[in-house]
Order: structure tokens, then C-alpha cells, then sequence
């Protein structure tokens, strides 16, 4: 893997850092402060091929890749205006319509995403789920051959200036009953559609929605590619989403630095020498460099492993880029500030409206300083209850989910104290448990190859899924209140001498037929 740009894509750099010149910050925080957005340089990029050059040609596109996307966000970030919908539009939606879409979709919406002339916003966030595609509530039934969309989403970028929205929702799977995420197009002027404006204290030219969705009906095409094509689409253009949202963070993050190191190279107090000149203000800007650089080159890794189809290490680099360019360029706009003074405030130096804007690569899409990540769950027991998920006639089946069977004597119940849950159970352990109930003896005299006739299956489902097969719930401390300390040993040594001398007898004895007094 080479980090050595060809000479196409250095071409590309220098011709949109050109175009990035003739605009600048000055015209993105005018049009900021002015209620307006950037179409007039989109438009430009669109026709000069820039927006769809990831897109194939013959919708087109460039026939590019990630990287040389990220390139053009990058620089026009350093230029001072980054455009932020460059990261939903041909980023995100055109890479799920290229990738899943139909050949009628292609044809219908890569070309305008291409040129620019078609603007796609892309919503999945809701407000009690974020973005955990397995928690939004936001659902899709069929109605004969349509569609029908109902739920609200939340901070959803430039819905103003998008004809159409990508809306992540959930519907249900004709096989297995379980809730799967699906895509749909739907227009911005669709009946039962509406947005309002979310008021924000920063200076940004592209402004955030909440979106409802009132009994949207939606056409048969207006659904993404296959409808069992669930996470995989999905996680198609949330691995661009973060290697783009870092080539943002890493352009604001170079711009602001020029700015801060001119002003060093200039701004003279002490004999004659300008301030840069010092190390107190040197050094931390050369931190600050640093930094910045170490995670492009992140991003530059996640946009080549995608381009080259390794999808997994793409979206693990995809992450570490986006959480990496976001924590530098946050310092870096911090310390450029410093550098200025109070002059860093000021609106002649355009360092201040990145101070707000800067936090934007921390937060969305997903947040490094998540409360959870940096303060992990007390240690405390976790119950699992199995339930019966074979059909029935019975009414009061539906009011009584956590059986393993209607006959409530026969409910499995295991309560492992495992110190180091965090609301679900291992892997691991779920595993062996359905392993011990594909093996179970059904007859109690001889074992029977296959499922158990009343289990299907054993997970651990996000715990408000409607169809829950194990559930693990956590409570704080022990009998008393205290908390338990964490035990280090490893999970064999823990736990499974107990699980094979206790729980073993325990859920054969449960699940083992009952016979009549």
C-alpha cells in the first residue's frame, strides 16, 4: 500500500485547491450569516466533475475512488469552505445507489448526484436511537405494492437544498419475523414528508432538520436495491460517511492552522521577532501539525483499503480516521485560536466560527466521548429468559412473551453474575447456550438433531425489539447496594466450571417435556 499520490491525483489537488482559492471562507461565512447556502460553488464542482468523481462513468462520474472524493473535500476545507454535503450526497447515497441500486435507479439519480444538479440528503439519526440502525423506530410496511413510511428522524443535514432523502427505516422479515433496516428514496415534496429547522449557535451555511414521516406512500422502486439486502447496504455508505466527515475535519484543521502560522510568521512584540519565532508558540502549532497529519494519513488508509474492496479493514480504519482527524482538528482550531489572541474572536482572522464547527467531527456521526466508552457499566448480575417463539393460538401468548413455553412451569431462567457484563451477554456464552438447546432431547430418552421444536433461535436482540429471544438486563451492586469489584480472571476460569456443574442440569431440567400428573 503506496501513500505516494500519482500525478492525476496531485493534479486534482492542486485544480480544487484553485477552485477552493476563488471562493474561500469569506464567501462560506457571508452566505453562513446570511441564511444562505453554498449552491453557487456545489454547482461548480458538479460541473467541473469534482462532486461525483467516485461515481462509474457511464452515470457520469469520474470512475474514481474514495480517496480522490476525500481529496476534494480535503482541499476545500483548507480553502476555508468545505462543502458538507459532499459527505451525504455523492458520498453516502451515491456510493448504497451504485453498489445496490437497480439499473433504472442508476440511471435515474447518479447523474444528477454526479453533475450536482440533484442533491440527496440522507437520514438515519433519531433521537432516542442516534445512529444504531438496530434501535430507530422508524418503520416501513407494505400497503399491496407500495410502501408506507412512519417515524421522525433528527439532525438531518441540508433537507433545504435536497430533492431527495435517503431514509434509513426498519421493516420486518418475511421469514424470520425480525426487524432488518431498509432504504428508500423518498421525495423532499412527498405527501405526509414534512421538516422543520433546528436552531443551531453555529455559523455554517448547511442547517440541520428534524424530519417526520406521516404515512409517506412511496412506490415499489423507491426501495434500495434488494429488501434482504439489510445491514450490508447500510454500512456500503457509512464507511465513505466517516472517511469523508475526516477529510472535512482534516481540511477545516489545515486551513485553520495557515491561518494561525501567518499571523505567527507576522505578529511581532518582543525584540523585533515575530512570535513564531518563539518556541511557546511554535511548538504547540507543530503539535498540532502533527497530529493533523497522522490522521489524514488514517483517512488516506481507510479510503484505499475501501477503494481496493476490503471492506473490513476500510470500516475499521474508517473509524479510527474519523475519531483521530476529528480529536486533531478540534486542537488544531483550539490552538490556531490561542495563537491569535483575541484576535482569534475576532471576525477579520476567520477562526472563530470554526470554533463551533470544529466540534462537528467529535459528534456526528457518532461521538469518541461517549459517556459509556469512558465510564464503563458497574459490574452486576445478568438474567437471561428464554421465550417460546413457535406459533400459537393462544390470545394471551402475545401478553406473556418471556416463556420458553405457554406452560409457565416450563420457563429456562440462567442469572450469571458476570462482573463485567455491559447489558448483554458474551457471545461466546449465548453460543453454547444454543448449542445445548439445538442438542436438546425432546423425548428425554434419545437426542434429537435439530431445533428444538419450541426454540428457534438464541440471540441477544437489542433489548426494545418487539421480538426478544434472550434478554440481559443489569442491576447496580449487589443484595446490599455496594458495588461488586471487577474480577480479572478470564472467562473460562470464572465461569465455566459453574456453567457446566450448574447451568448444564439446570436448563435440560426446564426445557425437558412435561408430563401429565
Amino acid at each position: 500500500m503506496s501513500f505516494t499520490e500519482t500525478a492525476e491525483q496531485m493534479a486534482l489537488r492542486q485544480a480544487v485547491a484553485q477552485l477552493g482559492g476563488s471562493y474561500g471562507y469569506d464567501y462560506m461565512v457571508t452566505k453562513a450569516r446570511a441564511g444562505g447556502d453554498m449552491s453557487e460553488l456545489y454547482a461548480e464542482a458538479g460541473k467541473l466533475g469534482y462532486l461525483g468523481i467516485n461515481l462509474p462513468t457511464e452515470y457520469g462520474g469520474g470512475g474514481g475512488g474514495m480517496y480522490e472524493l476525500a481529496i476534494v473535500e480535503e482541499e476545500f476545507g483548507a480553502a476555508g469552505c468545505g462543502l458538507l454535503m459532499m459527505v451525504v450526497s455523492p458520498a453516502i447515497c451515491g456510493t448504497v445507489i451504485t453498489k445496490f441500486g437497480t439499473d433504472p435507479q442508476k440511471d435515474r439519480w447518479l447523474p444528477g448526484l454526479a453533475d450536482g444538479s440533484e442533491i440527496m440528503a440522507f437520514a438515519i439519526t433519531e433521537s432516542d436511537a442516534g445512529s444504531n440502525s438496530h434501535r430507530i423506530t422508524t418503520t416501513a410496511r407494505r400497503d399491496g405494492g407500495d410502501w408506507i413510511l412512519n417515524g421522525a428522524k433528527t439532525y438531518i443535514s441540508g433537507v433545504d437544498v435536497a430533492n431527495n432523502v435517503l431514509v434509513v427505516a426498519r421493516t420486518e422479515d418475511s421469514t424470520t419475523g425480525a426487524l432488518k433496516p431498509v432504504l428508500f428514496v423518498v421525495p423532499t415534496d412527498a405527501a405526509g414528508l414534512e421538516y422543520t429547522k433546528i436552531e443551531m449557535d453555529i455559523i455554517s451555511a448547511d442547517r440541520q432538520f428534524s424530519v417526520f414521516l406521516d404515512d409517506v406512500r412511496l412506490p415499489a422502486d423507491a426501495l434500495v436495491g434488494a429488501e434482504d439486502a439489510a445491514i450490508d447496504q447500510l454500512f456500503a455508505g457509512l464507511n465513505p460517511e466517516r472517511i469523508m466527515a475526516s477529510a472535512f475535519a482534516v481540511g477545516m484543521a489545515r486551513y485553520a492552522l495557515g491561518v494561525a502560522t501567518e499571523y505567527a510568521k507576522e505578529r511581532v512584540v518582543w525584540r523585533d521577532k515575530p512570535i513564531g519565532s518563539h518556541q511557546g508558540v511554535a511548538h504547540p502549532l507543530a503539535q498540532a501539525h502533527i497530529e493533523v497529519q497522522l490522521a489524514k494519513l488514517m483517512m488516506q488508509k481507510a479510503a484505499t483499503l475501501y477503494d481496493q474492496g476490503d471492506h473490513m479493514g476500510a470500516g475499521e480504519a474508517a473509524n479510527m480516521a474519523k475519531y483521530a482527524a476529528g480529536e486533531a482538528g478540534t486542537r488544531a482550531v483550539d490552538q490556531a485560536v490561542q495563537t491569535l489572541g483575541g484576535k482569534g474572536l475576532a471576525s477579520e482572522y476567520g477562526l472563530s466560527a470554526l470554533v463551533a464547527a470544529s466540534k462537528l467531527s467529535r459528534i456526528a456521526r457518532s461521538s469518541g466521548d461517549d459517556p459509556q466508552l469512558r465510564h464503563p457499566a458497574q459490574p452486576g448480575p445478568a438474567k437471561v429468559v428464554l421465550m417460546d417463539t413457535s406459533p400459537s393460538t393462544d390470545p394471551s401468548a402475545a401478553e406473556a412473551p418471556l416463556v420458553l413455553r405457554h406452560d409457565a412451569d416450563l420457563i429456562a431462567t440462567l442469572t450469571l453474575d458476570s462482573p463485567e457484563n455491559r447489558n448483554a451477554l458474551s457471545a461466546r456464552l449465548v453460543g453454547e447456550l444454543a448449542g445445548l438447546l439445538r442438542d436438546i432431547d425432546v423425548d428425554d430418552t434419545r437426542p434429537c438433531r435439530g431445533a428444538h421444536p419450541h426454540v428457534q433461535d438464541v440471540s441477544v436482540p437489542v433489548p426494545t425489539s418487539p421480538r426478544v429471544h434472550a434478554r440481559a438486563d443489569r442491576r447496580r451492586g449487589g443484595a446490599s447496594g455496594g458495588v461488586v469489584a471487577p474480577d480479572r480472571r478470564s472467562w473460562t476460569s470464572r465461569w465455566w466450571p459453574r456453567w457446566r456443574a450448574t447451568c448444564v442440569p439446570a436448563v435440560w431440567h426446564c426445557l425437558r417435556p412435561a408430563t401429565s400428573p
